[in-house]
């Protein structure tokens, strides 16, 4: 089962010109820069051409991706999650998700603390495991933590 810290934003992100395609490069450097400052190592963006950027956060044996899309009106989507989710065979040999749910939420705070102080942008919405929207009882104005941790 994955399990996931969800945000909706709306930022300025200046481009450059040197990624263009898709817009958000500037912004995804922003996060993985905070990142590091966190303490976490972090792989190289990877360019999902049409579709936003990725990267995973490393610390020893965690591993968490964070993913950025830009998505219509100027928004922005952002999802931190777990970066290997065994399927049920793996389940069944033993494995565990690379990240666990407070390891998540780590890098969620990180990020939140992060967009909360940058300029010109505004948190819509967290939401755990799912879209965070207008009208959706489950967003909250920050991440949090899931039951028990």
């Amino acid at each position: 089962m994955g399990f996931s810290h969800n945000v909706l934003f709306t930022a300025e992100c200046v481009e450059t010109d040197e990624f263009p395609h898709p817009r958000g490069e500037p912004l995804m450097r922003e996060i993985v820069e905070a990142t590091r400052a966190a303490g976490w190592e972090t792989t190289e963006i990877d360019d999902w051409r049409d579709a936003g950027f990725c990267a995973v956060c490393r610390r020893a044996a965690v591993e968490v991706e964070v993913i950025l899309a830009n998505i219509p009106d100027g928004r922005w989507f952002m999802q931190i999650c777990a970066a290997y989710i065994p399927g049920w065979y793996g389940r069944w040999k033993g494995r565990e998700p690379s990240a666990t749910r407070a390891d998540c939420y780590a890098v969620a705070r990180v990020l939140h603390s992060l967009l909360s102080r940058r300029a010109a942008t505004r948190i819509e919405g967290w939401c755990r495991d799912g879209f965070p929207g207008e009208g959706d009882d489950e967003s909250t104005p920050e991440p949090l933590p899931w039951d028990g941790e």
